[in-house]
């Protein structure tokens, strides 16, 4: 897969995961971050993650993810970003998103700080698929007739 296809299979994620959080968190204000590339190009800084959510003086952030692969590889996430998720336990998740046509996966994940030290703890370089607890359902348009595509279901979620 190239690193253009690569780039497309996140975006169409995050796309998921940020209509998943617009529809299921109602009241909640939902902020997608632009691109940490970008963002550090233009100002210098390390962007922790993709999302932030945000409702009465309570933030919430979200760094989505996503392979190909039955395993996920430790090189996927930068150093700020795991430090940022583990500094912050009750508010800072990884979204996790393990996508191959061929072998008919489509699974979504949510890491929380504790679940991370887990890993790192247990595996060395990547974390198989298997080894994540909290999946997130993925729901159709069939689910939610108003709006249009896949998204990522955050209702059983307790920010």
């Amino acid at each position: 897969m190239s690193a253009k296809q690569n780039k497309k299979r996140g975006y169409e994620f995050e796309h998921e995961v940020q209509l998943g959080l617009q529809l299921q968190l109602g009241d909640f204000n939902v902020y997608k971050i632009p691109d940490s590339y970008l963002l550090k190009m233009q100002t210098g800084l390390s962007v922790p993650a993709d999302f932030i959510i945000s409702q009465d003086g309570k933030i919430c952030t979200i760094e989505a993810k996503t392979t190909k692969l039955h395993r996920i590889p430790f090189a996927n996430f930068k150093q700020h970003q795991i430090d940022w998720v583990k500094e912050n336990p009750n508010s800072a998740y990884f979204v996790v998103n393990f996508r191959n046509k061929k072998a008919k996966i489509n699974k979504t994940f949510l890491v929380t700080s504790i679940e991370w030290s887990k890993f790192e703890k247990d595996f060395k370089a990547s974390v198989p698929m298997d080894a994540f607890s909290h999946e997130l359902e993925r729901k159709t348009k069939r689910f939610h007739p108003t709006e249009a595509g896949a998204y990522i279901d955050f209702n059983e979620v307790k920010w």
